[in-house]
């Protein structure tokens, strides 16, 4: 990974952080917004580490996993999940590869764990949402 990449990287990762400032500022405590806020920020952030670590020849063993990041498929079975998270964990400790690729499999881990998370609040049905509520 070369060092126009990494600074790339950053410059994404500062943009969403001073967008997130931005919104949370002038939302005064909307939910709506910050929740709007919350996935544009891992959004763009899951998507810059899948620029990073998507290559052709897979060599990180990753791609089936960033396609289905890319493609919005955030269902994933238990199996799935622990072979992701030992993948990346890898990578976070190799220390072979670029200090770009061991942040973005990080970040790639958490902005899936979080788009799952928030696919699944937007799965719960309205009535339990409401009993929720009161």
């Amino acid at each position: 990974m070369n060092v126009e990449t990494q600074i790339w990287l950053f410059g994404v990762i500062g943009f969403w952080l001073l967008s997130l400032t931005s919104v949370v500022w002038w939302s005064k405590g909307e939910v709506k917004t910050m929740r709007l806020a919350m996935k544009l920020f891992i959004d763009g952030m899951g998507k810059a580490a899948v620029e990073v670590l998507h290559s052709p020849d897979d060599h990180l063993g990753l791609d089936v996993f960033l396609d289905k990041y890319k493609a919005g498929h955030f269902d994933m079975s238990n199996e799935d999940w622990i072979t992701f998270k030992e993948r990346c964990d890898r990578l976070q400790n190799d220390s072979s590869i670029s200090a770009a690729e061991r942040m973005a499999a990080a970040t790639i881990l958490a902005a899936f764990a979080a788009q799952v998370a928030l696919h699944k609040i937007q799965r719960i049905p309205p009535e339990v949402l409401q009993r929720i509520k009161q």
